[in-house]
């Protein structure tokens, strides 16, 4: 170890204040398959820098990209709004479902990741711009990936274009996973009220509880705790407490008492530019379970209009009392409205038909209709499955016409002719598919000062139009989305090529470069045919029968596309990877000998098991650096190179739960951790897993928000291993005892539910250790380098929104981190190859 050369770098700013840090959500076991050490023998040198150490964003580009000469930027996580500076229509931004917000200040030719600091919750709904300050930003944002932290959830207000936010409107988001999850545009500005500093009167609309729709709930009604916290678990919870009292005391039956205010949503105003808003609604909104969009009046100051599930409504009254408006077909949702700034009498809606069917709810959209005399009559303007209309705010004659499921059409005539629009993805990294503007994640924003031009987001990617919507070309230069972000082995370097690694992302698959990250391959096409094969869930000797997915019993050979886990074999030149593959927490292990580009799938259902049972969560999937045919993964282990699998005889401790393996010792690697189901205790091996003793058992579960674990194992000291104690604090034990290192206490957050997230250790400079923290806005991801005494905040210009998985490059010393916001680099703290940090994008703070 290097402890007495080492130089602490000094990371505080001019004030002597550290920077607030990023949020990390991942499991904290990491493996490199590194036969021996990569770095030579040095001392480890400062860098003499009066500049905080930046953080440089990677993202992933195709070959075709990289000889185009541009910089890439791969797309994916959903966004679920976006907005236009009406004055500055150069400055745009969207919200992220899992990420906060980006923003663009060239007219969407490139991209960037807010900060988010101060965001505590990050599943981002609703957004809008002020028409004259482009840098005022207003967000609502739910708490669907932190429902420890529900008292946060509502409005945000941003006055540094979302850099630092502001938290103003404590009020229920009522989101729902199976509805919510589609454009809306749910906060607006008085166009009457702007002066030269910005729009004076803004409005705010929440959506009522799907569970409050012709319920006839009489307050307050009653819900089981652990129903509540099961449904926020997986994003779909309805229920909030009311804000003025987030946590009422209990029944002596354990429920919640839950108000009704929280259940009917809500119109709220302000009439300070946002600053301060009224504290209870000017309008409730019971049976208003989705509110697709709330408008203006262009001129009058008064009328407030709503689209929802239940129709189109009208206030008079700056938001109080809405009444029915139109003639519209009954039983439809209104999913849009665009209101013409130049004659607010002409009014455009779309409308929705839901149709229930075996598998849930299926929308059909209904067509455009219009209003000439401002909304008391509509006709039918085009028949189409359209899901939302846009209109540009400077040329109200161009109307953007969204597919619902067919691909979306452009007017610029006021809607008295259409045209389709061609759609031009980037090719490689699997986008080829993606030729139509589809679907209720879809939003469109026209530049006013230019009918030919807009920029658009649909199908988990940015698009711009320059000949009037005749065709959309993918423009998502920096827009950064592949997430390696379970997992710390969701990221596998090759131990003999420094310039090899591989990227296990979610929902997209498996990436993997041989040019230092000049450009990547996709190699994830089989994973389709997979998921759309199913095989009988039954035993039978290791046989798989396929069966049509219609067919009783049957059961997917996948559950999903992404990869999570996996690793390169150790042997110089070898093509061999092991990974996991499948949904979040039910994964199948697979192989390829080819450097990824043909796969199969290895594990087989044994004679008393259904396919089922082969589902695992295989979160550490790692090769023995000094025994390259042996791959440890979840509770299996292989003696062929992954060619087969066998399960791991635990003993007596394969029950009540059965333990997984999720670290091994560099040094000595035959010795490998386990932590068994309940997540109470920590098994060791040190003859390869043949033979398992307790390790400890301190008293704690290792479990704070998920079953996704915090564990790593020190590289030269086996009897050393990390994770947290029972306040989450990071603590390592010694093989004696647990000693807490204080680094929670510096981060802060434990009143939003924050803790030790993941845990990164430098193989060849142990003493060099990062912590991840878990919760969103505040200071994320901080470094030791006298194993863990003391620590810093790192997070500098890195964002603040779901950071997940780290990892330590064995060959440069880098610190890489994956998230839902893509791939980031940060140097170590001592002189190193920077082969692959110099060719990565700088996001100067």
């Amino acid at each position: 170890m290097h402890f007495s050369t080492l130089k602490v770098l000094s990371r505080l700013n001019a004030q002597g204040i550290l920077s607030l840090g990023i949020l990390s959500i991942s499991c904290g076991t990491v493996a490199f398959d590194s036969a021996q050490p990569v770095l030579k023998e040095q001392t480890l040198k400062s860098q003499q820098t009066t500049a905080p150490a930046e953080w440089r964003v990677m993202p992933v580009r195709s070959k075709v990209e990289f000889d185009q000469g541009k910089l890439g930027g791969e797309g994916e996580q959903h966004p679920h709004s976006i907005a236009r500076c009406l004055n500055h229509p150069e400055y745009i931004y969207f919200s992220q479902d899992v990420a906060g917000i980006w923003r663009s200040k060239d007219n969407g030719d490139t991209w960037e990741k807010a900060l988010d600091k101060g965001l505590w919750v990050n599943m981002g709904q609703s957004i809008e711009v002020d028409p004259v300050d482009p840098q005022t930003v207003f967000l609502i944002s739910d708490n669907g990936w932190n429902y420890l932290d529900e008292k946060r959830q509502g409005l945000y207000r941003s006055s540094n274009g979302g850099d630092n936010w502001d938290y103003l409107l404590p009020v229920p988001t009522n989101f729902s996973v199976n509805h919510h999850r589609i454009y809306r545009h749910n906060i607006a500005y008085d166009p009457s009220t702007i002066t030269e500093t910005g729009a004076q009167r803004w409005y705010v609309a929440f959506p009522a509880s799907q569970q409050s729709y012709d319920s006839g709930l009489n307050p307050p009604e009653k819900f089981p705790q652990s129903k509540i916290e099961a449904m926020q678990l997986y994003g779909g919870g309805s229920y909030r407490p009311a804000p003025e009292n987030p946590y009422p005391e209990n029944d002596e039956n354990e429920n919640i008492l839950v108000s009704q205010a929280a259940l009917d949503g809500g119109l709220y105003r302000s009439e300070d530019m946002g600053v301060t808003w009224t504290s209870t609604p000017v309008s409730s909104l019971p049976g208003h379970t989705t509110v697709y969009a709330i408008q203006t009046h262009p001129t009058d100051g008064q009328t407030v209009y709503l689209a929802s599930n239940l129709g189109l409504f009208i206030s008079d009254a700056r938001g109080e009392n809405f009444m029915p408006l139109g003639n519209l077909p009954a039983q439809h949702h209104v999913s849009s409205i665009a209101i013409n700034p130049e004659d607010p009498q002409i009014i455009y809606v779309t409308l929705y038909e839901e149709r229930v069917r075996s598998w849930g709810i299926l929308k059909v959209g209904k067509g455009l209709y219009q209003s000439q005399d401002g909304g008391e009559t509509f006709s039918e303007l085009k028949e189409y499955d359209a899901a939302r209309v846009f209109m540009n705010p400077g040329h109200p004659e161009v109307l953007y016409l969204s597919g619902n499921y067919t691909n979306s059409i452009v007017s610029h005539d006021g809607g008295l002719t259409w045209e389709n629009m061609a759609v031009n993805p980037t090719h490689g990294l699997s986008r080829e598919w993606k030729t139509a503007m589809t679907g209720e994640m879809t939003g469109i924003v026209g530049n006013p000062n230019n009918p030919n031009e807009a920029v658009a987001y649909s199908l988990a990617t940015l698009w711009k139009t320059t000949d009037g919507g005749q065709t959309f070309n993918e423009n998502s230069t920096l827009f950064s989305g592949f997430a390696w972000a379970f997992y710390n082995s969701g990221v596998a370097f090759d131990s003999f090529d420094p310039q090899r690694l591989a990227f296990f992302n979610l929902d997209v698959g498996t990436t993997i470069t041989s040019t230092g990250t000049d450009y990547f391959e996709w190699l994830n096409e089989h994973a389709w045919g997979w998921y759309k094969t199913c095989v009988v869930n039954k035993g039978h000797g290791g046989e798989i029968r396929e069966i049509p997915c219609t067919e009783e019993g049957a059961i997917k050979k996948i559950l999903w596309l992404g990869t999570y886990s996996g690793s390169f074999q150790p042997i110089e030149g070898s093509q061999i990877i092991v990974a996991s593959i499948g949904t979040y927490f039910r994964t199948s292990l697979m192989r390829s000998e080819d450097n990824g580009s043909t796969w199969k799938l290895v594990e087989k259902a044994k004679e008393d098991e259904t396919y089922h049972d082969i589902f695992e969560m295989n979160e550490f999937v790692a090769f023995h650096p000094q025994a390259p045919n042996i791959v440890y993964a979840g509770n299996k282990i292989s003696y062929d190179a992954g060619q087969t699998f066998v399960d791991i005889d635990f003993a007596e401790y394969a029950q009540p739960a059965l333990p997984k393996i999720l670290g091994m010792c560099l040094s000595q690697p035959d010795t490998v951790y386990a932590m068994d189901g309940y997540m109470l205790q920590i098994l060791r091996s040190d003859d390869r897993g043949q033979t398992w003793r307790l390790y400890t058992q301190p008293g704690w579960q290792f479990l704070k928000f998920d079953r996704i674990p915090t564990f790593a194992v020190n590289p030269e000291d086996c009897d050393r291993i990390y994770s947290f104690d029972e306040k989450g604090d990071l603590a390592f034990f010694d093989g004696s005892e647990w000693h807490s290192t204080g680094v929670l206490a510096l981060a802060g957050g434990l009143e939003v539910g924050n803790f030790v997230r993941t845990i990164a250790i430098d193989p060849n400079h142990p003493e060099i250790i990062y912590a991840g923290m878990f919760a969103s806005g505040i200071p994320g991801i901080w470094r030791s380098v006298d194993g863990g005494d003391s620590w810093e905040d790192i997070s500098n210009n890195l964002p603040r929104s779901n950071q997940r998985s780290m990892a330590v490059n064995p060959h440069t010393g880098s610190l890489f981190t994956g998230s839902p916001v893509g791939t980031w680099v940060f140097p170590p703290p001592y002189e190193s190859d920077t082969l692959i940090y110099d060719k990565l994008v700088s996001y100067p703070e």
